[in-house]
């Protein structure tokens, strides 16, 4: 069995992968089970139309800008009496980013192709984890671009514009997470 896992984990492939290893299967089983009931949508009987309302429309601009997928992946690790592993990834998404960007910018002002083409890599990844495929794409062209500075400036440009979307939608996000 080959035991590896790439980029962007799927639960699936994760389960097929730790029932090999695991001896308890029956207990994985069951934790994927309570897991499967405590991501099921709650009901909104207690929160006001307005509410629920704003609420709708923050995961529809969500949903627009990161795929959902992605997301329910990273859930999908969550052990239950644990911090919430997705807004882990996030945060720590979030504190590390702007770094990386700067670290792009510096490269193609540098005309350093291989910090370039390394940044962006890093950036691509960690984007996609997190089911933001626009701004993953954009990395992938920069990527590509380590001899063509002038056009790698333009993209980092796009690149920036589209970082600040993900932000935001990653940031309501949060706002929608529970501890549990």
């Amino acid at each position: 069995m080959d035991d590896y896992v790439s980029k962007p984990f799927e639960r699936t492939r994760l389960e097929q992968v730790l029932s090999h290893w695991l001896t308890k299967t029956s207990n994985l089983q069951h934790q994927a089970d309570k897991l499967e009931q405590h991501l099921q949508p709650s009901s909104k009987q207690n929160v006001s139309d307005d509410q629920a309302k704003i609420s709708d429309s923050a995961q529809t601009k969500t949903q627009q800008v990161l795929q959902q997928k992605a997301l329910d992946n990273i859930l999908a690790l969550h052990q239950p009496g644990t911090p919430n592993i997705l807004r882990r990834v996030i945060t720590i998404y979030l504190d590390t980013s702007p770094k990386l960007l700067d670290t792009l910018e510096q490269a193609i002002l540098a005309n350093d192709s291989a910090k370039l083409y390394s940044t962006a890599h890093s950036l691509k990844s960690a984007s996609a984890n997190l089911g933001a495929t626009a701004l993953a794409k954009l990395c992938q062209q920069l990527e590509t671009q380590q001899e063509n500075f002038p056009q790698a400036k333009t993209l980092w440009l796009e690149l920036t514009a589209e970082y600040k979307t993900v932000e935001k939608a990653l940031n309501l996000e949060l706002q929608g997470l529970t501890d549990d």
